[in-house]
C-alpha cells in the first residue's frame, strides 16, 4: 500500500508538499502541462463592431437609458464592449477580450427593458464562436 511505503504522507493533506528534515517531499508527481492542438481562434473586430449599434432595440441598454440617462448608458455599452444581438428579440451580447485585445467570444442573453433582470429560459444564453449580425 501506498501509505505503508510513505508514512510521511500520512499525516498531512495530500496536495501539499511534506516537509522532512527541511526538504519537500512531494507525494503526488506533477503532472506535464497539457499542449494546445489547435490554434485559439479569434473573432474580427468588425463583427464586433457591426453590433455596436442599434441600442434603442437592445433591452438592457432601454433599462440602463431610464435609470441612467441616454448618454450615460451609451459611455457604459461602448466601455465595455456591450453590443446588440439579433439572435433573439432586443438581445444584448457581451464580447469577452482577452489580455491583448482580441475578441475571444460574445456571450448573448436577454433582458426584460423595465426591470433589468436577465431573462432565463431554455437555450437563451449561448456562447459564439462565429457570429453574424
Amino acid at each position: 500500500m501506498y501509505f505503508d511505503e510513505h508514512p510521511e504522507c500520512k499525516e498531512y493533506n495530500k496536495s501539499f508538499p511534506v516537509v522532512k528534515d527541511k526538504k519537500p517531499v512531494v507525494c503526488h508527481p506533477k503532472l506535464p502541462p497539457v499542449r494546445r492542438l489547435t490554434d485559439t481562434s479569434f473573432i474580427t473586430d468588425e463583427i464586433m463592431q457591426q453590433t455596436m449599434k442599434c441600442y434603442e432595440q437592445n433591452n438592457l441598454f432601454l433599462y440602463l437609458a431610464n435609470h441612467l440617462g441616454y448618454e450615460s448608458a451609451l459611455r457604459l455599452m461602448k466601455t465595455y464592449h456591450v453590443g446588440t444581438a439579433r439572435k433573439w428579440k432586443n438581445a444584448t451580447v457581451f464580447w469577452q477580450t482577452d489580455i491583448s485585445g482580441k475578441i475571444r467570444t460574445g456571450k448573448i442573453m436577454q433582458y426584460n427593458a423595465e426591470t433589468g433582470k436577465r431573462i432565463k429560459r431554455t437555450l437563451c444564453t449561448c456562447f459564439m464562436g462565429t457570429y453574424r449580425a
